[in-house]
């Protein structure tokens, strides 16, 4: 029996535990670049551990346990975002990764959710999290540029928003509003599908139903979402890119609507969605475009 799911992250395999990364060093998100790009299939099954620690903390060292970070401060700023997952999401993870070794899926869209979850987890107080509607998205001509789910995503979405699993699953409900929000998930969110499979599979309600065949391959849809370009020209700049300065605007918007708020980790959070929306013209919202990342790197 051929497994698929036993391929590493990008699809490379470890015949034999080596270590990838020192233990007692924090793993940093450019560590993800760093794997290598190989397509093979054993036909060995791995628990739900081993995977979790290899295709996301990227460490075979037994007996190892990463340390669960809660804070992010200057010195866990750099760290990966997998070291944020709670030991319950851990657990929940290593559960789905042998759900999904078992009905033959593509581990990858377990990565995406793992990797998704530990952005939210690794954001501190996603309340601090600006909607990507207000990023002050314009083109150069300077109209504004809106994004939505698709009519598959938003049909998705509502299911799962309505439905009775949500209130007994085992993955965070907290993340899953949050992702399932169009103000903050439009941007590069991973498979909506394989989500509510998650979520009801990992539930109180589970019904038993196998895995949709099509999860077998990954693929990427993180760029799936609807453009709206308005007609008028509502922001006048001269011809330039007004992209950063106007999420300048838009921070600073949010800094003075409620001055109590303003806190140095307030501060902080801004300055981190304004550096992130200048290098990411897909959108303000940084912290959950790795789905995109590591799809992007297995196309």
């Amino acid at each position: 029996m051929q497994i698929s799911g036993a391929e590493f992250i990008y699809g490379k395999l470890v015949e034999s535990p080596s270590p990838v990364t020192e233990p007692d060093k924090p793993l940093k998100d450019t560590d993800i670049e760093k794997a290598p790009s190989v397509n093979l299939h054993p036909t060995v099954a791995f628990s739900g551990k081993s995977l979790l620690m290899t295709r996301v903390f990227f460490c075979t060292k037994p007996n190892y346990e990463p340390p669960v970070i809660t804070e992010l401060t200057d010195n866990t700023y750099s760290m990966s975002c997998a070291n944020f997952l709670t030991k319950e999401d851990r657990g929940l993870f290593e559960d789905m990764y042998e759900y999904a070794q078992e009905q033959g899926a593509d581990l990858r869209y377990v990565d995406a959710l793992a990797f998704s979850l530990g952005y939210y987890r690794q954001s501190d107080n996603p309340a601090h999290k600006i909607p990507q509607s207000m990023a002050g998205h314009h083109t150069l001509e300077g109209r504004k540029v809106v994004y939505a789910f698709t009519e598959k995503d938003a049909a998705t979405a509502k299911r799962i928003l309505n439905s009775e699993a949500l209130n007994t699953t085992r993955l965070n409900e907290g993340f899953i509003r949050y992702t399932l929000d169009q103000e903050y998930g439009v941007l590069g969110h991973g498979d909506f599908a394989f989500m509510e499979k998650m979520i009801n599979t990992f539930s109180a309600t589970d019904d038993g139903a196998p895995l949709e065949r099509r999860f077998h391959n990954f693929v990427d849809n993180s760029n799936d979402f609807v453009k709206h370009v308005a007609e008028e020209i509502t922001l006048h700049s001269g011809g330039k890119d007004e992209r950063s300065s106007d999420v300048l605007l838009s921070a600073k918007s949010t800094l003075t609507d409620d001055a109590r708020s303003v806190t140095p980790d307030t501060l902080t959070v801004l300055l981190r969605r304004v550096i992130l929306s200048a290098i990411n013209p897909n959108g303000i919202n940084g912290l959950r475009t790795l789905a995109d990342v590591i799809a992007r790197r297995n196309r």
